[in-house]
């Protein structure tokens, strides 16, 4: 058994060491970067990462307590309906001139007078309403009544 695990050690040397005696080629190493590339990776990329977003949230919680604050409702939809309303108490109205009805001609035979009166009414434009949105109803929660087990003898 000594012979065998001889012979099978050598036998390896000879397959492996020259394998083990050359030095690995670097085929996988990064390529070292410039000034640019160092800037954004690491530790700088990371802050001006975090500093980005830590601004994004900032901007977004500034908004929503504008929100909060004029509404009076945490609702992002009643936020909608309110700025809807401010941009239509904003837009300019438009000024309609004053539109005359049209008179029937008079008839030969009849004696019309000599100045009649055009009635002049002015143009009406309905008032503005918000779209209305669909209502939605709750859920219903399924109940459990409770079971009234059996007394056991």
């Amino acid at each position: 058994m000594n012979d065998f695990e001889q012979n099978l050690e050598r036998g390896l040397h000879e397959l492996f060491d020259p394998y083990l005696a050359e030095q690995p080629r670097p085929w996988r190493t990064r390529p070292r970067a410039g000034v640019s590339g160092r800037v954004a990776g690491g530790l700088g990329g990371a802050l001006v990462a975090k500093l980005a977003t830590g601004a994004v949230i900032a901007a977004l919680a500034a908004g929503a307590g504008v929100g909060v604050a004029t509404t009076h409702s945490l609702n992002p939809v009643d936020w909608g309906r309110a700025a809807s309303r401010q941009v239509q108490k904003a837009q300019p109205q438009v000024a309609s001139t004053p539109v005359a009805h049209p008179v029937a001609p008079a008839s030969p035979n009849r004696q019309t007078p000599a100045a009649t009166p055009v009635a002049v009414s002015p143009a009406v434009s309905p008032p503005a309403v918000p779209s209305s949105l669909p209502t939605v109803n709750p859920i219903p929660l399924p109940t459990v009544k409770p079971t009234i087990l059996p007394t056991i003898p």
